[in-house]
């Protein structure tokens, strides 16, 4: 018999299980030659080791079934004798094969000393505690309890309710309210004129006091020229620094208006608020006028009427006429609020007087029956050659 290192005769026992120190049956594996570090012995006996396995795992599984002894005698006695000399050539390392039952048996022995650890360590009969059943919860890995050397149960784990947060609502965040007027859509006209009442007051009309008649100068205030018209007053106008209007002159006259909360717009009686008077004596060709609720343009005494829109008390509206003079074929078109009311609307006798210019006027002028004290305000007055060339600067309220 091959003798070990330490000069022991036959295999070494001690604390290891019984059956890891059955003796070695079987035929050696390896070819010639004895590696220094090899004991004499042959392939593991797998069933003892299995059985070695299942018994240090009892305390996590439960006592396993013994497994049956071998029935009979060995088939082969251990090998005796000196082991051949190993050749003289070049020796190379020697590679080990691993085969497939010594494997099986590499792995069976890990877990039977790796069962055997955890049973050292634990005096309970458990190492961890059983999952949880799949109740939708999860248990935190940093969590999970290990039971410590010395402790009779391992601390129960903490666990976590697996819930599903709601989505984020979304919101939507309304934007600012604002009277800021976008600019209006470049037609390409040109502004001929316009008024400034913030910065220039009325430097950009005339001079003409005999237009106040029973009633005091226009008033500026906040950006707005104010009229006041007390009950039984007359005239209360002013005049853009303009040309004379001639014959076959083609303009646009914009202006932003608000008529005071108690104004007298319901009054059958003429209130003029912009004429195109005519040179001399007389009632004008052209004027706009409120009148029974509306706004609404007239000539000639009374000899034609045509409605614009309605005349809203202590509300701002924005009003343009376009006016084509003419004795013969002059015209008139008229938008509010941007919308157009009616276009080239040919007046049975023209919006000029034969041989005549005119020029414009604009204020409160009124029958003098009206008891009623009448106040409205200008933001804006423009003269120009296309809608939007009159349409600027237009004061909050107003479209």
């Amino acid at each position: 018999m091959a003798r070990h290192r330490s000069g022991s005769p036959t295999p070494r026992t001690g604390s290891w299980p019984a059956a890891l120190d059955a003796p070695a049956t079987g035929p050696r594996p390896y070819g010639g030659g004895r590696h220094r570090g090899d004991p004499a012995t042959t392939p593991l006996d797998l069933a003892a080791i299995a059985r070695a396995a299942a018994e240090a795992r009892g305390g996590v599984d439960g006592p396993a079934t013994p497994a049956a002894a071998p029935s009979g005698p060995p088939t082969a006695a251990p090998r005796t004798g000196p082991l051949p000399a190993p050749p003289r050539a070049h020796r190379a390392p020697r590679v080990r094969a691993l085969t497939t039952t010594r494997a099986a048996g590499a792995l069976a022995l890990f877990g039977a000393l790796a069962g055997a650890s955890v049973a050292a360590a634990s005096t309970g009969p458990t190492f961890l505690a059983d999952p949880p059943a799949d109740t939708g919860e999860f248990v935190r890995p940093d969590t999970q309890a290990v039971a410590p050397a010395g402790v009779s149960e391992a601390v129960a784990p903490r666990v976590s309710p697996h819930t599903t947060a709601p989505a984020p609502t979304a919101t939507t965040t309304a934007a600012p309210a604002t009277t800021t007027k976008p600019a209006p859509r470049d037609d390409g006209g040109r502004t001929l004129w316009s008024a400034d009442f913030r910065e220039a007051g009325l430097a950009n009309f005339k001079s003409t006091p005999w237009n106040n008649q029973g009633a005091k100068s226009p008033t500026l205030a906040g950006g707005l020229l104010n009229f006041l018209m007390p009950g039984g007053g007359k005239r209360s106008e002013v005049e853009p620094d303009f040309k004379s209007l001639s014959e076959g002159d083609e303009y646009y006259f914009g202006f932003s208006v608000r008529l005071a909360p108690d104004f007298p717009v319901n009054t059958s009686d003429w209130q003029v608020i912009t004429q195109f008077k005519n040179d001399g004596t007389g009632t004008p060709p052209l004027e706009l006028k409120v009148q029974d609720g509306k706004f609404l343009i007239d000539g000639d005494g009374g000899g034609f009427s045509k409605v614009v829109g309605d005349a809203t008390p202590g509300q701002w509206t924005h009003l343009v006429l376009k006016v084509k003079f003419s004795s013969s074929d002059g015209t008139v078109s008229a938008w509010q609020d941007g919308v157009q009311r009616f276009a080239d609307f040919a007046p049975p006798s023209g919006t000029l007087y034969p041989g005549k210019d005119s020029y414009v006027k604009t204020g409160i002028y009124r029958d003098t029956s009206i008891g009623q004290a009448g106040k409205l305000s200008f933001g804006s007055w423009a003269i120009g050659t296309s809608l939007g060339s009159v349409s600027k600067d237009l004061p909050a309220g107003t479209d």
